[in-house]
This record gives C-alpha cells, structure tokens and sequence, in this order.
C-alpha cells in the first residue's frame, strides 16, 4: 500500500480511481471529447501508478510533477 502526504501533513491511501476521476474532469472541463478524456485520464493514471510502484510513501507535489 503506498500512502500519499498530502500538502496539510495528512496522510492518505493512493486510489487510482482518484487520480482517473480528476485527470477525466479537468478535461471534461477544457471540452475535450469524452473519448479523449478517458485516453488521457488512463495515461496519467498509468504515469503515477509507475511513478509510485517500488515507493511507500510518496508525497502529493511529487505526483503533481510526475505527470510531466
């Protein structure tokens, strides 16, 4: 299980689902089609979860630039 540290201190379990759901609605919100929307949110998604799969503790600025 790998817990993120968010920017307050707290400390939370990665959710995938989290991460599809946000990426998917910044789309949506720049009018991307919804096809392309679900391209990008599973790109992204996979990014992270590479980013995040030998690691424990991971914090949430890190995920931000990972994307990059």
């Amino acid at each position: 299980m790998v817990v993120i540290v968010k920017r307050r201190g707290h400390n939370e379990r990665f959710d995938e689902r989290k991460v599809y759901a946000s990426a998917y609605a910044t789309c949506i919100s720049a009018h991307y089609p919804e096809i392309k929307c679900e391209k990008i949110a599973d790109e992204i998604t996979r990014k992270i979860k590479d980013f995040i799969k030998n690691k424990k503790q991971v914090q949430s600025k890190h995920l931000r630039e990972s994307r990059e």
